[in-house]
């Protein structure tokens, strides 16, 4: 499921950048129109992919942040949100140490 995590974190950036360089969003500055939160919620996706094995509970608040900021920042885009609530709903922990 970290893999997932990672996935959906490339997505957001790679989307998102995408998106604005083919002209599919532009700076309005409405919702599902701000690549740059986009962006933002790939980074904390990474982060929250990170902290999966030392912060379980840390890590799916992270990635629940992520999942918001994307579906503002590229809207209807929304393959990586997607796989991030996938990732919550499983809930399933780290291997154990």
């Amino acid at each position: 499921m970290k893999k997932l995590a990672y996935a959906a974190a490339i997505l957001f950036i790679v989307i998102s950048v995408v998106a604005q360089m083919f002209a599919l969003i532009d700076d309005r500055y409405t919702i599902g129109s701000i690549w740059f939160i986009g962006v933002f919620a790939g980074i904390l996706a990474f982060i929250g992919a990170g902290k999966i094995d030392s912060n379980y509970e840390m890590a799916k608040a992270i990635l629940l942040f992520a999942a918001i900021f994307g579906v503002i920042g590229i809207g209807l885009y929304a393959i990586p949100p997607i796989l991030i609530i996938v990732f919550l709903l499983f809930k399933v922990r780290p291997k154990d140490r």
